[in-house]
């Protein structure tokens, strides 16, 4: 017996619907139906490679963050680029980047103040989930020289996500 659950999808274009409005569908196992008897494929298809950029100022960090993201076993291959700030160089020939990550160093004021001006070289149009800010040094929050909701608020403006982390704390012996 195959799951079957109700969804909404908006109508194809083309489709014959007087309103605006979804049509009903159904979930069989991986297919979807719709209510025009049409059906896609749920299955995400591979991606061959993604390009994630980290910009922040603290290197030995973000070097860090790369080395531990590349030994993680992905579907997908990965590359990490390090930059220190927006924009990047245009003689450099690079792959399209898939996601950016603002990492600010929440005990360093200027950390902070280098994100700040590193957003305004992005188009608006990337921030439709191609970016997220990784606010680092939270574990220590006697040291920290930025309060957290500065960046709760960055990360809000920009509606982008936001993630909090130690990356000075290694693994905790067993």
């Amino acid at each position: 017996m195959q799951a079957v659950q109700d969804v909404l999808f908006p109508p194809y274009p083309g489709q014959a619907s007087g309103r605006n409005e979804a049509v009903p569908g159904r979930i069989l196992g991986g297919q979807v139906v719709n209510g025009a008897g049409a059906s896609a494929n749920l299955r995400p298809s591979p991606v061959p490679a993604v390009v994630l950029s980290l910009v922040g100022t603290e290197d030995a960090l973000l070097q860090q963050l790369a080395d531990s993201m590349l030994k993680e076993d992905c579907t997908s291959e990965l590359k990490v680029h390090l930059a220190r700030s927006l924009p990047l160089p245009c003689s450099v020939n690079r792959p399209r980047i898939d996601l950016i990550v603002f990492v600010v160093n929440l005990h360093s004021k200027h950390s902070l103040q280098n994100v700040e001006e590193s957003l305004c070289h992005l188009d608006a149009a990337f921030f439709l989930g191609k970016v997220t800010f990784l606010a680092t040094g939270a574990g220590r929050d006697s040291h920290c020289s930025i309060h957290r909701n500065t960046v709760v608020r960055l990360a809000h403006t920009y509606r982008s996500p936001l993630l909090f982390c130690d990356l000075e704390v290694g693994p905790e012996a067993p």
